[in-house]
């Protein structure tokens, strides 16, 4: 089995299953997704669970399986609920006298030592390895199951796994399923109708050398962590010059930008070309956006995962996709594998 840990937005979500389902389909395994992590992100962009506007069939992961790979070993042989009992006495004795809480942290640490030498549950040999252990890369033959993403750069040892693994980070990289290309391409159609008015727009976009322009704010500026991490990378001055770009390559261009703050796009960018601007989709109908980016012949990105994929999935053989050169604010980051070597990279 293979489980994927789910964080962030739908754009991260994508880059996420695409993984697993590259390592499902490799090792002939079932997939299944965690959606723990929507639970325990605090102080950030509040996230849900969103591949539902795709038709894949999808599995979720129960909390027992999670624990397999990422609790200690006496979730594996104990229901949770006994476990948070057992832990509940033992602070009731701990809060009372010393004498008991050196007692409770005997029987615990005993207790783990006990169930870490038990050689099967469930017809699963037990095996357990601490978080800080696995933020190392797997090798091949390594039978670790707990894998942490340890860098931003593309690791080929992830693509060996072979075996049941639970695996939490962000994977943004073509590298890690690029060559499935063609079965993503089908489990990301989106599978509502569109409605009259994108439509309409989508209308437009196939008949014009349609280029989308994608200006992320919002967070990016409001939100104190986004904006240290991803804040002021896609100024005005990347996009006038990712403008000039598209002027020399493409002929005649039709711009159809769209922004969570598309007033401020009106005011601040200027485009000497017939453009659109395009603010209807909002709420749960945001994933038309990402849509209607990939319906465009050409695509200029901001430092986001959900337009990556918006270029990601557009079909033009001879698009042009423009990108930011740095993902994230921090330098020490390595992002130079998130931009497919076909797009044209600027600062």
């Amino acid at each position: 089995m293979i489980i994927i840990k789910l964080i962030g937005g739908l754009g991260n979500q994508m880059f996420q299953y695409a993984l697993g389902r590259r390592l499902a389909i490799r090792n002939r395994m079932q997939l299944k997704l965690d959606l723990s992590g929507f639970e325990e992100i605090k102080g950030t962009t509040p996230r849900h669970y969103e591949l539902n506007i795709f038709p894949i069939h999808v599995q979720f992961a129960t909390p027992a399986e999670t624990a397999l790979y990422t609790k200690s070993p006496i979730y594996r042989v104990l229901p949770e609920r006994s476990v948070r009992t057992i832990f509940f006495v033992f602070k009731l004795l701990k809060t009372n006298t010393s004498r008991f809480a050196s007692l409770a942290r005997r029987i615990i640490q005993l207790l783990g030592h006990i169930i870490a030498r038990l050689p099967i549950v469930g017809g699963k040999a037990l095996s357990h390895t601490s978080k800080r252990e696995t933020s190392a890369s797997p090798i091949p033959g390594n039978r670790q199951k707990y894998i942490i993403e340890r860098q931003c750069e593309f690791d080929s040892n992830i693509l060996q796994i072979d075996h049941d693994a639970y695996l939490e980070g962000y994977w943004q990289s073509e590298n890690y399923f690029k060559d499935i290309k063609d079965t993503l391409l089908r489990d990301f159609t989106f599978k509502e109708p569109m409605d009259a008015k994108n439509q309409q727009l989508a209308k437009e976009i196939l008949g014009a050398e349609s280029v989308s322009i994608h200006m992320r704010r919002g967070d990016y500026v409001t939100l104190e962590s986004a904006r240290k991490m991803h804040g002021g990378i896609c100024n005005l001055d990347y996009y006038q010059q990712a403008l000039k770009i598209i002027a020399k390559k493409v002929p005649s261009p039709h711009f159809f930008v769209f922004s969570d703050d598309i007033s401020w796009v009106q005011r601040n960018l200027q485009i000497n070309s017939p453009v659109v601007y395009v603010d209807h989709n909002t709420g749960a109908k945001s994933y038309e956006d990402m849509r209607l980016m990939s319906l465009c012949k050409h695509n200029i990105i901001a430092n986001s995962s959900f337009s990556w994929w918006g270029a990601w999935l557009n079909q033009n053989a001879k698009k042009v996709v423009i990108a930011p050169n740095r993902w994230f604010n921090d330098p020490t980051i390595n992002t130079k594998d998130v931009v497919p070597e076909s797009w044209i990279k600027i600062e």
